[in-house]
């Protein structure tokens, strides 16, 4: 906090100027969050729940919804609109992965009832938290001091702010969904900081190398003769 007082101006009539660094601490973050659990960088509610506004003509106006959908289906949803189709699996004769989201237009002109099937699975992992999503059921994993540093479970249709964890009510419940964890830790190459997150694959200590992701190692030699500076790092398979 020292460098704060040193380099900035956090004065009440200098708040917001390019010089001020400031913030409203945890605190008010679970107050702007409540009555979910936690806040941003969590994978529980507080931290992944947020409200998205949208408008347009021929859309669902004026209506509120808990349909679930994600940040990734927006960039679908504009390209539907715009009538473009995503090229996965080649562009330019170079494979592409598709996109992990899906279209909402159809849902936003009231064509569906939903964005994604009711029994949808969704992961979230950052900074050594980790969450996934089935229907009502979510599993979730928050470090000491904010979480147990265990999996938990809960039934968000009954309890949105996360507050009655049923792993040992529901252990078969809390199984299937980390069997999905361990399959979105495999599919999106999760590197998991926490051994309870999921099991260590072969190809994640591959890539743990500072130079592991270089295909071009372009300092060794000139441009010209980039051939010979190629490498073929390790890919999840």
């Amino acid at each position: 906090m020292e460098h704060l007082g040193k380099y900035y101006d956090n004065s009440m009539d200098n708040i917001g100027a390019y010089n001020s660094f400031v913030w409203y601490g945890p605190r008010w973050a679970q107050a702007t969050t409540a009555p979910s659990r936690l806040y941003k960088a969590y994978t529980t509610e507080g931290g992944v729940r947020v409200p998205c506004i949208t408008r347009f003509p021929s859309f669902r106006n004026k209506e509120i919804s808990d349909t679930f959908s994600t940040v990734m289906d927006i960039c679908p949803t504009i390209l539907d609109m715009a009538g473009i189709k995503h090229p996965a699996p080649t562009y330019q004769g170079r494979d592409v992965v598709p996109m992990r989201g899906a279209s909402m237009l159809p849902w936003l002109s009231g064509k569906e009832e939903r964005v994604h099937d009711r029994d949808f699975i969704h992961g979230w992992e950052l900074c050594g938290r980790g969450a996934i999503r089935k229907a009502e059921w979510k599993a979730v994993f928050i470090p000491k001091p904010k979480g147990t540093e265990t999996w938990q479970l809960y039934n968000l249709s009954k309890d949105p702010g996360e507050t009655r964890d049923l792993a040992e009510d529901n252990p078969t419940k809390l199984e299937e969904l980390l069997v999905h964890w361990e399959n979105y830790v495999t599919e999106c190459g999760v590197v998991p900081l926490q051994p309870e997150l999921g099991t260590y694959v072969v190809a994640t200590e591959e890539q743990m190398p500072e130079n592991a992701w270089m295909e071009y190692e372009y300092w060794k030699g000139p441009v010209e003769e980039r051939e010979n500076f190629m490498r073929q790092p390790p890919r999840f398979g």
